[in-house]
């Protein structure tokens, strides 16, 4: 368990420090853009496409973050009503289909990223293998991060935990 616990932080480390570069270099990006555009009339045609890639691949790399530190927004506005036993089942329910929905996203990602190697962008002129590459590391972290955190609640529970 150990062992699972330390790939989780280290995940969450390096997801954490990956993403805090791309909105740092997207920061830097788009400042001088802005810079370019104001003073002298010209820009970064590339600009744009780099700022979509290093948004999707941020999100993609901090959402495994988010559920590890268990921050996903829930709707919960009606859970007072409801009872411990039909929240249990319905918190099962929502796993089983984010687990599922995350297996899927992984594996078709992968395909799609793998059929785009040999079509490029039109502005930086890279393969639209690396931005599609996001979609299955993302959900593949996602899933790690999540099956990890459900493999430890059913540890807690087995050892008297809660």
């Amino acid at each position: 368990m150990e062992a699972l616990t330390k790939i989780s932080d280290i995940i969450s480390w390096v997801s954490k420090i990956a993403a805090s570069v791309l909105i740092g270099a997207l920061t830097i990006v788009l400042v001088l853009q802005v810079i370019l555009r104001s003073m002298f009339n010209s820009g970064l045609a590339w600009s744009v496409e780099f700022s979509t890639f290093a948004i999707i691949w941020a999100v993609m790399l901090i959402s495994n973050v988010l559920i590890k530190n268990n921050e996903l927004i829930t709707v919960d506005f009606f859970d007072h009503l409801l009872s411990e036993r039909f929240k249990k089942i319905r918190n099962i329910i929502y796993q089983v289909v984010f687990i599922f929905l995350l297996v899927i996203m992984t594996t078709f990602g992968w395909f799609q990223a793998v059929g785009s190697i040999d079509k490029y962008t039109s502005t930086l002129g890279i393969s639209w293998f690396y931005p599609y590459l996001s979609i299955p590391i993302g959900s593949a972290l996602m899933l790690y991060q999540y099956l990890y955190k459900i493999f430890f609640n059913i540890v807690t529970i087995k050892k008297g935990g809660e």
